[in-house]
C-alpha cells in the first residue's frame, strides 16, 4: 500500500508539452496532492482517473483554446479536489463525466465556452469561484446532489446556469449577472431549468440578465431571499432631448412549460422588470409569500391549470398590480396591492395610521377581514389582523415639512417626536401606499392580533388556509387585565355583567389600584378608618363593582383579587377579536402619553370620591 504524498508540477519550461505533465498525474497515487508551482501553462488538457487533491497556491493560469478541456474527470473518480486555478479560453475548464464527490473551489474561469460541465455526476460542490464571459457558465445534466455556492457568474452570452434532468441542486449566495445581453436570442436566462426535481435557490442576486429564472417543468422548487431585478434588454431612449436607460421586456421568474408542482417563492425582491412573474403552464401547490414586487404580475392566461385550493399568494407587497384574467385556482389573500383587475379573488391590505400618544403616531398594515370589492376597489375595514408577515422595510412619516424614517417590523411602525414638531397633517408612505390624519387626532389604540397564515419548512410549504370572512364570527368576550386594558368589538357576551351590544369596552382593576383609590378616599372623610377600608377592599369579589350597560360604548368595572399577571373581568358586552394586553414597567413618559392611563386615573378618582362619600355618611350616621 502506497503512502499519501505531495507531487509537484514545476514550471512549464521543464516539460515537453502536456504528455509529460499527464504522466505525473498518471503516476500519482490515490489521494496524493498534486501541486502546480508554475504560474502559467499553455494548452494543457489533463485526464483525471483517480482520487487526487490538485491545487495551486500561486494562482496558476491555464491558457487554452476552444477545442480543449483543461481537466477531464473520468468515471473512476470518487473523491477529487481542484483548487486555486485560473482558466482562460478553453472549451471548458472542468468536465466531469459520471464521477462523484468532487470539490471545485477558488477558480477563476474567463472566456470559456462552457465554464464547468457536470454530466451524470453526483455529490459535487462548486464554491468561491468566478465565471466571466463565454457561452454558458455552469451546465448540470443528469446529475444529483449538486451544491453551487458563493459564485459570481457574469456576462455569459447564453444561460448563466443551466440545469437539465437533475435531482437535488442548491444555488446559494451567488451573483448571476449580465447573462444573455450580448445575444440575439431573447430566450436567455440567468438560471434556466428543465425537468428538474428539488432545486433550492437562496440568497442570490439574479440581476441585469435577459431574463431572470426560466422554468420548463419542475417539482419541488424554492426561491427565497433573493433579488430578481433589472432583468430585461438594455434600452436607451430619448425624450425631450434627454437620454434615458432602462431594462425592457424582461421577466424575473417565468414558468414557461411543463408541469410545475410544489413551489415556494419566499421573501424575494422583484424590481424594474417588465414582468416580475409570468405563468404560462400547469401550476400546483404554489405558495408566494412575503415578496417585494415592484413590477406587474403578468396576466394569467386561461391556459394555466391551477390545482385549486393548494395555491396561495399572500403577504406580498405588489406596487404595480395583479393582472388577469385567470380561472380562479389561486387564492390571492392579504396582499398590499396597488391596482388589480379581471377576476382576481383576493383579500387586500391597507395602512391604518392612528395617534397613540401626545406626540406618538403608529402605523399598522392591516390584513383586511372582509375582502369585499366594489368596482375593482377594495372596501377596507379595521376588523382584520395586523400583517406581521408583511416584508419589513423603512416607512416614511411626514409631519409638516419634516420627514422621519422609521423601521417597520412585523407590520407596525411607531414614531415619537417633540411636541413642537406637530403641525398640519401626519402622513405615512410605505412603497407607495399611505395614510394621513390630522396631528391633533383623538387618541386610539389597536388590538394587536397578528397574522398566522402559513408555515415554511424547506420544500414542504404548509399554507394555513383560514376563512378570512369568518374571522370575527366567534362570540369572544372583551376582557381586562391587571394593567386595566382590554376590549372586544362586535356582538356577544362580554365578561362584564348585563347585556350590551356593539363596541363595548372595559377596564379591569387590580386590588392594588382599589387600595390606592381607598387611600385617596380617606382625604374626603374626616373620620375614615383605614383598616376598615382595606378590609372592605379585600373582601370584594369581581362582581361587586360591575355596571349593567344597555347601550353601545358602555363601561363595566371589575375588581381582581389576583396577582398582577392575572386577568380581571370587566367591560360591557364585547365579541369578535379581543385580547389581553399587559403593560409591564411603563416609563413615566409612556404613562403620560397613553390615553388609557388618563381614563384609568379619572376612574380611580371617581372611586375615591365614592369611598369618601360612603365613609362620610358612615361618620354622620
Amino acid at each position: 500500500m502506497s503512502s499519501v504524498q505531495a507531487v509537484y508540477v514545476d514550471d512549464e519550461s521543464q516539460y515537453n508539452g502536456s504528455d509529460d505533465i499527464q504522466s505525473i498525474i498518471d503516476n500519482a497515487n490515490d489521494n496524493d496532492t498534486v501541486e502546480f508551482v508554475g504560474t502559467k501553462y499553455n494548452n494543457l488538457s489533463l485526464k483525471i482517473n483517480k482520487n487526487l487533491n490538485i491545487v495551486s497556491n500561486v494562482g496558476t493560469k491555464f491558457i487554452g483554446s476552444k477545442d480543449k478541456i483543461a481537466f477531464i474527470i473520468g468515471p473512476n473518480v470518487s473523491s477529487l479536489n481542484i483548487t486555486g486555478f485560473i482558466f482562460r479560453g478553453y472549451n471548458s475548464s472542468v468536465y466531469s463525466n459520471s464521477s462523484s464527490n468532487i470539490n471545485l473551489n477558488g477558480l477563476l474561469i474567463e472566456d470559456c465556452d462552457n465554464g464547468i460541465v457536470l454530466d451524470n455526476s453526483h455529490n459535487v460542490v462548486i464554491s468561491d469561484s468566478t465565471i466571466n464571459g463565454g457561452n454558458k457558465g455552469i451546465v448540470v445534466n443528469g446529475s444529483t446532489n449538486i451544491d453551487l455556492r458563493y459564485l459570481n457568474i457574469i456576462n455569459s452570452s447564453a444561460n448563466g446556469i443551466q440545469i437539465i434532468n437533475s435531482n437535488g441542486t442548491n444555488i446559494l449566495s451567488s451573483l448571476i449577472k449580465g447573462c444573455g445581453q450580448n445575444s440575439s436570442n431573447s430566450g436567455i436566462y440567468g438560471i434556466h431549468i428543465n425537468n428538474v426535481i428539488s432545486l433550492f435557490i437562496k440568497g442570490c442576486n439574479i440581476i441585469e440578465n435577459r431574463h431572470g429564472i426560466g422554468i420548463d417543468s419542475v417539482k419541488n422548487l424554492s426561491v427565497s431571499e433573493s433579488n430578481l431585478s433589472f432583468n430585461g434588454a438594455p434600452t436607451y431612449w430619448n425624450y425631450g432631448g434627454i437620454t434615458y436607460f432602462e431594462f425592457r421586456s424582461g421577466v424575473g421568474l417565468n414558468f414557461i412549460s411543463g408541469i410545475c408542482d410544489n413551489i415556494l417563492i419566499y421573501k424575494n425582491t422583484f424590481e424594474n422588470e417588465s414582468v416580475s412573474i409570468s405563468f404560462n403552464t400547469w401550476i400546483s401547490n404554489f405558495t408566494m409569500v412575503e415578496n417585494l414586487i415592484f413590477s406587474v404580475i403578468e396576466s394569467i392566461p386561461e391556459g394555466v391549470v391551477w390545482h385549486t385550493s393548494t395555491n396561495l399568494v399572500s403577504n406580498n407587497i405588489i406596487t404595480n398590480g395583479l393582472g388577469g384574467p385567470h380561472n380562479g385556482g389561486a387564492v390571492f389573500q392579504a396582499n398590499l396591492v396597488k391596482g388589480f383587475c379581471c377576476g382576481i379573488d383576493f383579500i387586500a391590505m391597507h395602512i391604518k395610521l392612528i395617534r397613540t400618544g401626545i406626540s406618538t403616531y403608529t402605523a399598522y398594515i392591516i390584513s383586511d377581514a372582509n375582502g369585499e370589492v366594489s368596482n375593482n376597489v377594495p372596501i377596507f375595514t379595521d376588523k382584520g389582523t395586523i400583517a406581521s408577515n408583511i416584508p419589513d422595510g423603512i416607512m416614511t412619516f411626514t409631519i409638516g415639512s419634516k420627514v422621519f424614517l422609521v423601521q417597520l417590523v412585523n407590520g407596525v411602525a411607531t414614531l415619537t417626536v417633540d411636541f413642537s414638531d406637530l403641525t398640519g397633517d401626519v402622513s405615512v408612505d410605505y412603497y407607495g401606499f399611505g395614510a394621513s390624519i390630522n396631528w391633533d387626532r383623538e387618541f386610539e389604540y389597536m388590538d394587536p392580533i397578528f397574522d398566522d397564515l402559513y408555515e415554511i419548512s424547506g420544500f414542504g410549504v404548509i399554507p394555513v388556509f383560514k376563512d378570512f370572512n369568518d374571522t370575527n364570527s366567534s362570540q369572544n368576550p372583551g376582557s381586562g387585565d391587571d394593567s386595566g386594558n382590554g376590549w372586544g368589538d362586535g356582538n356577544g357576551d362580554g365578561s362584564g355583567s348585563g347585556d350590551g351590544w356593539g363596541d363595548g369596552f372595559g377596564f379591569g382593576f387590580t386590588k392594588f389600584m382599589l387600595n390606592q383609590a381607598q387611600s385617596f378616599a380617606s382625604l374626603f372623610s374626616s373620620n375614615s378608618n383605614s383598616d376598615y377600608s382595606s378590609q372592605n377592599s379585600n373582601s370584594q369579589d369581581s362582581t361587586n363593582y360591575q355596571s349593567s350597560v344597555q347601550s353601545s360604548n358602555g363601561l363595566g368595572i371589575g375588581v381582581s383579587q389576583k396577582p398582577s399577571l392575572s386577568s380581571s373581568s370587566g367591560g360591557a358586552e364585547g365579541s369578535g377579536k379581543s385580547s389581553e394586553i399587559t403593560v409591564k414597567n411603563p416609563t413615566m413618559n409612556e404613562i403620560i402619553q397613553n390615553p388609557i392611563s388618563w381614563i384609568i386615573m379619572a376612574i380611580i378618582l371617581i372611586i375615591a370620591l365614592i369611598f369618601g362619600y360612603i365613609n362620610r355618611r358612615r361618620t354622620i350616621l
